[in-house]
Formats: C-alpha cells, sequence, structure tokens
C-alpha cells in the first residue's frame, strides 16, 4: 500500500513565522520585562528536559551510550535548574538566542533577495542590504549590550517585528515574480516550438498563414491542400484544451484538423493528434 505524504507549503511555513515575529515583536516592545521572564523561565525549562533526556537515556542503552551524551545531559540538566531558580541570573545572555534567530532569519532574507535578482526584481539589492543590516545589527546585540541599556529587550522586539514584515514583503515579492517568470517562460517555450513546426512546414514547400476570428478564437496554422484546408494548432505541452480549432471547424468544414502536441497519435471527429517528439 503507498501513503501519499502531503506536500510542504514553503510559503505557508514563512507566512507563520513572519507571523510569529510580528506578534512576539509586538508584545516585547509593550511587555519587555514579562517576556524577558517569560523567556528565562522557558529556556530553563527547555534546557531541563532536554538534559535529562540526555540522561535517560544513556542510563536506559547503556551499551549504546556515550559518556560525551551523559556529560552534555548533566550540564544542560544542571544550567536549566539554574536558570527556573534564578532567571534573573539568566536575563542577561537571553540576547544572544534572539540575536542568533535575527541572524538565521535575515541570512534567509539574503537568500530571497538573489532569488528575486535571478528571476529579474531590479530593487533586490535594497531588502538584501537591510538584511546584511540586520545581520550587524544582531550582532552588536550579543557582544555590545551595554550600548543598549534597559532598551536592549525593546530594540529587539523592534528587530522582530521588522523580520516579520520583511517575511511577508519577500513572500509576496516571490510569488508576483514566480508568476510573471513562469508566464514569460511559457511564452517563450510556446514561441519557440511554433518556430520549429513553421520551420518544418516551410522546409515541405508550404505556403504558411494563420487564422483569426473577429472574437478572441485564432490558430497557428492554416494549409491549403488541393482544394481543401487544414487547420493546425500547436500545444507545447499535453494541456491541450482550446476552442479555437472547435470555431475554425464549425465555420469552414475542414475534412480534418491538426493538433500538434506533446500527447499521442489519435483521432476524434475530425481532429488529427499529432505527437511533437516521435
Amino acid at each position: 500500500m503507498s501513503e501519499h505524504k502531503k506536500k510542504k507549503n514553503p510559503a505557508a511555513t514563512m507566512m507563520m513565522t513572519s507571523l510569529a515575529y510580528i506578534v512576539l515583536g509586538i508584545v516585547t516592545v509593550v511587555f519587555p520585562q514579562k517576556v524577558l521572564d517569560v523567556l528565562c523561565y522557558a529556556l530553563g525549562g527547555a534546557m531541563t528536559v532536554y538534559g535529562l533526556f540526555n540522561i535517560i537515556s544513556f542510563f536506559v542503552d547503556r551499551e549504546g551510550g556515550m559518556y560525551f551524551e551523559l556529560v552534555i545531559g548533566v550540564i544542560s540538566t544542571g544550567f536549566g535548574i539554574f536558570a527556573l531558580f534564578s532567571p534573573t541570573s539568566i536575563a542577561a545572555i537571553i540576547n544572544i538566542p534572539i540575536g542568533i534567530i535575527i541572524i538565521v532569519d535575515s541570512i534567509m532574507d539574503m537568500k530571497h533577495s538573489l532569488t528575486l535578482r535571478s528571476l529579474g526584481m531590479r530593487k533586490w539589492w535594497i531588502p538584501f542590504i537591510i538584511a546584511i543590516v540586520m545581520i550587524m545589527f544582531s550582532l552588536t546585540t550579543i557582544f555590545f549590550t551595554n550600548i543598549f541599556g534597559a532598551l536592549l529587550m525593546i530594540a529587539l522586539g523592534i528587530a522582530l517585528i521588522y523580520e516579520g514584515v520583511s517575511g511577508f514583503s519577500l513572500i509576496i515579492l516571490l510569488s508576483r515574480y514566480h508568476k510573471e517568470y513562469d508566464r514569460n517562460q511559457r511564452m517563450f517555450m510556446g514561441a519557440v516550438t511554433e518556430n520549429y513546426v513553421a520551420q518544418q512546414l516551410a522546409a515541405k514547400s508550404y505556403d504558411l498563414y494563420y487564422w483569426e476570428s473577429s472574437s478572441t478564437a485564432e490558430l497557428d496554422f492554416v494549409l491549403q491542400k488541393g482544394n481543401q484546408i487544414i487547420g493546425i494548432e500547436v500545444k507545447k505541452g499535453e494541456h491541450v484544451r482550446s476552442r479555437s480549432l472547435g470555431v475554425f471547424a464549425d465555420s469552414y468544414k475542414p475534412a480534418y484538423s491538426i493538433r500538434l502536441s506533446l500527447k499521442n497519435f489519435g483521432e476524434k471527429d475530425g481532429l488529427k493528434s499529432v505527437p511533437l517528439i516521435r
């Protein structure tokens, strides 16, 4: 039995992360001390659980366990318990994990900026430079905390808000430029395919004509073969839905029409399907 796993949506993940940054940033700016206390307790609890897990894993699997795992477990547990009972001592270093988070997210922003560059965005360098500035700011909050003094948590909150807003903006820009890039690629490949078919028909000494109706229907090629006309539609892929051949057939009643695509040979209701690649 085959299992179908749901495909992850990176854009949705980025949006949720950006929203979390904005919410956490706003709360940090409004309630800097309370957020600091909560983060200290959260860090202490996480380190305690992580340490105990390593210690238990070592004693449960004595044969496969490593003493390094035990040492890490003891140190992590000790640090976690210390943080839980003395959160004010941990408050002085809580800026380090927050700063690291901002640095990692800024590096991702730089990567997305380069993606926008490859997709043709002219001002891709603006979010790229801002990301560099955010990295420098985060490094300052880690190594030179005295510069900010009591405003350190507020500064980090503002940085988190920016990272969230920046994340949303980059998601929108990436989605827009990806769609535009895909559309241009489809148009380009369609033109290349039509040009290839035109060259093949011209090599067989056919005079090349096209047809368009008074509405939106149009046909890539119309050939004259004796007293008959043949409509030819070119599709670069396997998606061949189109009303143009039907409108042409109803208007001129050709003996048959031809659709060139990646689909296999076939014939139905006077329409012959011919693959572009044999």
